[in-house]
């Protein structure tokens, strides 16, 4: 019983978070502009919050700290520029055209790979290669994930007269998912540790655990299986009811696309935000880190809350285009 109860003491926190930040996003989304300076807004601070997710050095033989501080040491002043570059390739990307995405890549990519060959860059810590080039690749993924992610969040939401029908598309099927997942995940755990507890655990373990499972609890020990199908069935429906909950007349007769599309669209964004959470799981894993941060009570950073979202948001905007 113990354990259960503590594994939702975030829930009155998360609860005030969304109180609060739901009616306020739904109020910035209305307008092209306020919802364009929100997701920026949001963008800025997720750039800010990957600086604290630099990987540690991977030398088993230091502590944490050793390891953080050494980092540091040997990339100092060159984490100043590496920041600035990616913060400023970052910003541009969001706001290129597509057809420009793959040459603005390349070339900030490239630019972060010599970064460390110019003279005012170089370290005379010699043993900090290793290092150096895991926060030249933590920045480059940065681009990828972070960047692209919010070049499509931005796209789809000044599109047209119905950016603000499709961003809350976005954003409702995404969340409900992400919450299923939670409630799905942390209710049949502490269900199946009650069993278990009556079982051979050891056991019982070797017996559930298959080779998807192996895979998510080697990224982030904490998932489940029933939160993955709990992402995966909440995904559909929430796209399904969308439109028959906060569209009105005018954007159903324009947006009118079948249930079973609805539902695969559900059933894409779900899949695409299972990858996204996994793939910032496995930057915090490299850093450390259990949140990006502490700006949002019960939900940790802006980056954990976004995580989802930036993967289905490509998904989302080409689904959109067809």
């Amino acid at each position: 019983m113990a354990q259960t109860s503590s594994s939702w003491r975030d829930l009155p926190r998360r609860i005030l978070t969304v109180a609060i930040g739901v009616p306020s996003i739904i109020l910035l989304l209305q307008n092209t502009v306020t919802s364009w300076l929100f997701f920026q807004g949001a963008h800025l601070i997720c750039l800010l919050e990957w600086r604290a997710l630099v990987p540690l050095l991977l030398s088993p033989s230091l502590s944490s700290a050793d390891k953080k501080r050494d980092g540091e040491d040997a990339l100092s002043p060159l984490s100043q520029y590496l920041m600035s570059v990616f913060s400023i390739a970052s910003f541009l990307i969001t706001i290129l055209p597509p057809a420009l995405l793959p040459p603005a890549l390349m070339a900030s990519g490239i630019l972060l790979r010599l970064l460390p060959h110019l003279p005012m860059c170089q370290t005379k810590v010699k043993s900090s290669a290793e290092y150096i080039y895991l926060t030249i690749q933590h920045y480059q993924f940065g681009l990828l994930y972070l960047s692209i992610g919010f070049h499509f969040i931005l796209r789809i939401a000044v599109s047209d007269n119905r950016g603000a029908y499709h961003i809350g598309n976005l954003l409702f099927v995404v969340w409900m998912s992400d919450t299923g997942a939670l409630i799905f995940g942390r209710v049949m755990k502490s269900t199946t540790t009650r069993q278990q507890q009556q079982q051979n655990q050891a056991e019982s373990k070797h017996n559930q655990k298959g080779f998807i499972l192996e895979c998510l609890q080697s990224i982030s020990p904490g998932k489940t299986m029933y939160g993955l199908f709990g992402a995966i069935i909440t995904g559909p429906i929430s796209a399904i009811l969308y439109p028959m909950a906060f569209a009105s007349s005018n954007e159903l007769s324009e947006v009118d696309n079948p249930l079973a599309q609805r539902a695969m669209l559900g059933f894409m964004l779900a899949i695409a935000g299972i990858i996204g959470d996994l793939a910032e799981s496995s930057v915090k894993r490299l850093s450390t880190k259990k949140d990006s941060g502490k700006l949002l009570p019960g939900h940790g950073g802006v980056v954990d809350r976004f995580d989802s979202l930036l993967s289905s948001a490509v998904v989302y905007y080409y689904w959109m285009s067809v």
